[in-house]
């Protein structure tokens, strides 16, 4: 037979020798079951969240790769031009493959940032302007 005792809490007489022991209020079961299913579910989440962030490292990694690649190409081509055929080009081509220097440069340093502070964003971004090559920073 159950009694109750202060603030109610509920106990279970089990025999005439037994001490007391508390019975499971109305509700704890289930709330305990959804307790460890809940848990289990966000341990699950999590260790498929872990795996999710692995892959992107990994594919960050690759592409950020490829593309220091490409721009160090641009860079080397727009130097190899401008050696070669610097004297035969009036100033705007001049001016324009000195521009694809500098925001090749521009970018590959701010990959290397990124590579080293994965966490944070750049400040520095770099847009296109109207001839549609890299061009200025904006704040």
């Amino acid at each position: 037979m159950p009694g109750y005792i202060s603030e109610g809490a509920t106990w279970e007489v089990s025999g005439s020798e037994a001490p007391l022991q508390p019975m499971a209020r109305p509700g704890e079961v289930e709330r305990d079951r959804a307790t460890e299913v809940l848990e289990r579910t966000v341990a699950e989440r999590t260790a498929q969240l872990q795996e999710t962030v692995a892959e992107l490292e990994a594919f960050s990694y690759s592409v950020s790769h490829d593309m220091r690649s490409s721009l160090r190409a641009m860079q080397n081509y727009a130097q190899g031009l401008l050696e070669d055929y610097g004297s035969k080009l009036d100033s705007n081509g001049t001016a324009a493959l000195s521009k694809i220097q500098r925001a090749c440069h521009r970018l590959d340093l701010q990959f290397a940032i990124c590579s080293l502070q994965p966490d944070r964003e750049v400040s520095n971004r770099v847009e296109t302007d109207s001839v549609g090559t890299a061009g200025r920073r904006t704040p």
